[in-house]
C-alpha cells in the first residue's frame, strides 16, 4: 500500500472499525514526530509515519525515552485531554457490554486528529461548536438531527484569528459555517465551506447561485 497521509491514514483505520486509533496528526495532516499506536510508540517520518531510520519501536511505557521525545513539547502523558476523556468513555462502553447492560446512552467525545477536542460537542440534543480545549466558541450551535450538516469550519476560523490577534471578515451562520454568499467592500461573492472565494466579485445577489460550490459531509446524528 503506498504511503498515505496521517489524516487520510486514520480516517480509513477508523473506517475500518477501529475505535482506539492514537496516531497524532499536525494541523496540514502530517505525522507528528512521535507516534504511538497499539501499544507501541515510535519516532516518525512525518511524511510517511514509518520509523526514522536509526530509531527503534518500544513499547508504549518507553516512549518518553524515543530520541523524538521533547518533554516541554508533549508533556508527560501521550494521550492528551480530549483522548483520555475518549478513551475512558470507550472503555466504560465496553465494561457495560461485557455486563450486558443495555440502554445506555453517552455524549460521544469527539477529537481532532492531533487529540484536541473536535468541532463539535452533543449535548441535551443540542451540537455546539467547540474550541480546540473543550470550550464552546460563541453560540453557534444547531439541532444534533442536523449535526451533518454542521462543521464549525467558521466558528473555529474566527477564533483562530481573534487568538493570533487578527480581524475577521467573513461572515457565519449560526451554526458555525461559513455564508455562502458573502461581502466585502460593497462587492458580493461565494465561498466554499471552507472559506474560499470561488467566484469574481459581483455587485448585486441577483441571479448569483452559491450552492452550487458548497458541499457538506452527510454523516448520521451521534447518539
Amino acid at each position: 500500500m503506498p504511503f498515505e497521509a496521517c489524516s487520510r491514514h486514520r480516517a480509513r483505520l477508523e473506517a475500518n472499525g477501529r475505535l482506539d486509533v492514537t496516531l497524532h496528526c499536525s494541523r496540514n495532516g502530517n505525522y507528528e514526530p512521535l507516534q504511538c499506536d497499539s501499544g507501541v510508540c515510535w519516532c516518525a517520518d512525518p511524511k510517511t509515519g514509518v520509523v526514522l531510520p536509526g530509531t527503534r519501536v518500544v513499547e508504549q511505557g518507553l516512549w518518553k525515552f524515543l530520541p523524538c521525545y521533547d518533554a516541554e513539547k508533549m508533556g508527560t502523558e501521550y494521550l492528551r485531554e480530549c483522548e483520555s476523556a475518549a478513551n475512558a468513555q470507550m472503555l466504560i462502553r465496553q465494561t457495560l457490554d461485557r455486563h450486558g447492560t443495555v440502554d445506555v446512552s453517552f455524549n460521544n467525545i469527539q477529537c481532532d486528529y492531533d487529540g484536541s477536542y473536535g468541532k463539535y460537542k452533543i449535548e441535551n440534543g443540542i451540537a455546539s461548536c467547540m474550541w480546540r480545549d473543550g470550550s464552546k466558541i460563541g453560540s453557534f450551535q444547531a439541532g444534533a438531527n442536523v449535526v451533518g450538516l454542521m462543521n464549525c469550519y467558521c466558528a473555529r476560523d474566527q477564533k483562530y484569528f481573534e487568538e493570533a490577534g487578527l480581524g475577521f471578515t467573513l461572515s457565519c451562520t449560526g451554526n458555525g459555517n461559513y455564508e455562502k454568499t458573502q461581502g466585502f467592500n460593497g462587492k458580493i461573492f461565494c465561498v466554499d465551506r471552507d472559506g474560499f472565494s470561488v467566484t469574481n466579485y459581483f455587485n448585486s445577489v441577483i441571479g448569483l447561485d452559491c450552492d452550487q460550490y458548497y458541499y457538506y459531509e452527510v454523516k448520521e446524528p451521534l447518539e
